[in-house]
């Protein structure tokens, strides 16, 4: 797991500051590579082969083809026998350097279509004088990229580190802005920079350096095939363990996240048969409606694994608020990034891989949502409710359950419920919340929706999400908590044959009985007694309401000042300080968007 950056027609200057800007990616090694117009550069985690052999940037045997990688190949050994046999010479045992090697022999696109793992690279060929990037199938490693026109390329792990190669600071991305104050993150290719994006999952893009010409091509996605296809209960299990033990592998010392529900169990409980003295981490709230902690410690001793247990606490929260802006480099609005900075943390003090349970819930029906949509699908479809919903839209009260329906009928296919799904909190402000146009479109995951055909409305929406919302939110969030502090977490569920088969399976192996993740539910019970986790499910959020009423009451009050507010001209002062004031007195809650409103702030006064 490392950082990468580079850049092609365009001054090198900025090289070093971006590696600096990634070290928390990489903090065991350096190394950088300058060519006539092209320059590469590698900050190190060093996880497979300690040794220096496997510092990057690797080069192949007659100096044409180079390499900068993030990530893990899991199926690197079974690929590197492949290539020695056809007779290429490795300088290491690394799992990255089978991307070269790979590349030479096959090209990019075969490369691609053979490698198993979680990924950013980018490989220069000389030869032909272009610059290959790629990210992997599921987006669990990011890549930023700027591009404008033909003025050069660059790339890089992080958006800060990206910036820092660019001889100016590009101006802010309204539609980046109008996305955030929908989603709380920023979905898609944008970012919150004019000029820079992000490279999607299951892309690769090409730079030729001769006429700066550039273009992307994507080579996976997930599909839902129909007919379905019916897996035994022991199917689903062995494909799940077999990628488990694939992310066993590793040269430093390796544990999971446990929460104590469904998918965190799953993948400790089949990890911890695969290897003994597996380690187990989990974080809790003194508050106790907030807190899974116990459940996650009675698992771990029912498994026998090595625990470790952290409580996060207001003083906690203090101390991490201020540093999530330089931990995200661009606004992030989920407050569970809190807890996941905490967790990753203390995880880094004593392994330096962890495996987590992310991607159960999107793959299985996991999320309560679905059902109230099922709902509120049929309440809009009989006759004479959305006109009057519609008619009342600019009467309701904000947050009335009147004026949430009055969105809900205002949308019409499939992405707008997926939006109103996503964002109903924000959603419900939009209209006093800026001044002049505010623009909600679902262009963003229109074409998951056109993907989605004849699905039922759950598992349609359960697919957007899949590749939205757990995309951009939920890996973001992890990647950027846990490369913090130079903690690689791998994501068994994620693995693009786990998805594969998940998502085919038929509807009735992932709801039954009024139970979600009914498939997941019955190989953990295999393993763990349904009294240790069947219970309602629990989001993984810290109490923020409560602390944005007590100790970051002062720094909701500096973010959201007159004079912080009017830096932009685009937000309605007055109703924020409403908004604000109702929810420091406690007449309302509105957590979510005073949230989103502070780390906007934070982010773009920097």
């Amino acid at each position: 797991m490392c950082g990468i950056a580079g850049c092609a027609n365009i001054a090198d200057d900025g090289l070093r500051n971006a590696l600096d800007a990634l070290a928390h990616r990489g903090p065991d090694a350096s190394g950088e590579w300058r060519g006539e117009a092209v320059a590469l550069g590698h900050r190190r985690l060093s996880v497979i082969d300690l040794s220096p052999e496997a510092n990057q940037p690797f080069v192949n045997e007659d100096g044409s083809v180079r390499l900068v990688a993030n990530g893990e190949i899991y199926n690197f050994r079974e690929l590197r026998e492949e290539l020695l046999e056809a007779g290429h010479v490795f300088k290491s045992r690394s799992d990255s350097e089978v991307l070269l090697h790979g590349y030479e022999e096959w090209g990019i696109e075969k490369l691609l279509g053979r490698i198993n793992g979680m990924f950013a690279f980018t490989i220069h060929d000389s030869k032909i004088n272009r610059l290959f990037c790629a990210r992997d199938r599921m987006g669990i490693k990011p890549l930023y990229y700027h591009y404008a026109g033909g003025a050069g390329f660059a790339f890089a792990s992080e958006l800060p580190a990206l910036l820092a190669l660019l001889p100016e600071r590009p101006s802010l991305n309204t539609a980046a802005r109008d996305a955030f104050f929908t989603f709380g993150y920023i979905p898609g290719d944008l970012t919150i920079r004019e000029t820079c994006f992000k490279l999607l999952p299951g892309h690769f893009s090409s730079f030729d350096l001769a006429n700066s010409v550039w273009n992307v091509k994507k080579y996976w996605h997930p599909e839902i095939p129909e007919p379905r296809v019916e897996r035994s209960v022991e199917e689903v299990e062995e494909i799940i363990r077999g990628s488990i033990v694939k992310r066993l592998v590793s040269d430093r010392p390796i544990g999971t996240f446990l929460s104590g529900g469904i998918d965190s169990s799953l993948v400790t409980a089949l990890a911890a048969a695969e290897k003994s003295d597996i380690a187990t981490f989990s974080i809790g709230f003194e508050f106790a409606e907030f807190d899974e902690s116990e459940y996650a410690a009675e698992i771990a001793r029912h498994l026998g694994t090595k625990h470790t247990r952290l409580f996060c606490t207001e003083k906690d929260a203090l101390e991490i608020v201020p540093e999530l802006p330089a931990v995200f480099g661009e606004p992030f609005a989920d407050p569970s990034a809190i807890p996941t900075y905490l967790l990753s943390r203390m995880t880094r003090e004593n392994v330096v891989v962890a495996l987590s349970g992310d991607g159960g819930d999107e793959l299985t029906l996991g999320y309560g949502q679905y059902p109230k949509i099922v709902k509120l699908r049929r309440l809009l479809s009989i006759p004479g409710v959305k006109p009057l919903l519609k008619s009342i839209s600019g009467i309701a009260p904000v947050a009335s359950l009147p004026a949430k329906l009055a969105l809900a009928a205002k949308c019409g296919g499939i992405d707008e419920l997926t939006l109103l799904a996503s964002s109903i909190y924000r959603l419900k402000y939009r209209e006093k919340l800026f001044n002049g146009d505010y623009k909600v479109s679902g262009t963003y995951w229109s074409e998951l929706a056109a993907r989605t055909g004849k699905l039922p409305i759950d598992e349609a929406l359960a697919f957007i999400e899949m590749n939205h919302y757990m995309t951009e939110d939920i890996l973001t969030k992890v990647d950027r908590c846990s490369m913090r502090h130079a903690l690689e977490v791998r994501t068994p569920l994620l693995d693009h044959e786990v998805v594969e088969t998940l998502i085919a399976l038929p509807k009735r192996m992932k709801t039954a009985n009024g139970e979600t993740k009914w498939i997941l539910r019955e190989i953990l019970k295999r393993h763990v007694p349904e009294s240790l986790w069947k219970r309602p499910k629990q989001g993984f959020g810290p109490p923020l309401g409560e602390w944005l009423r007590g100790p970051l009451r002062e720094m909701a009050e500096d973010a959201l000042s007159a004079d912080s507010l009017a830096r932009e001209s685009v937000f309605n002062v007055d109703f924020v300080r409403r908004l604000l004031d109702e929810h420091e007195t406690g007449t309302a809650d509105h957590t979510e968007i005073l949230w989103t409103l502070i780390q906007w702030t934070a982010n773009t006064s920097r």
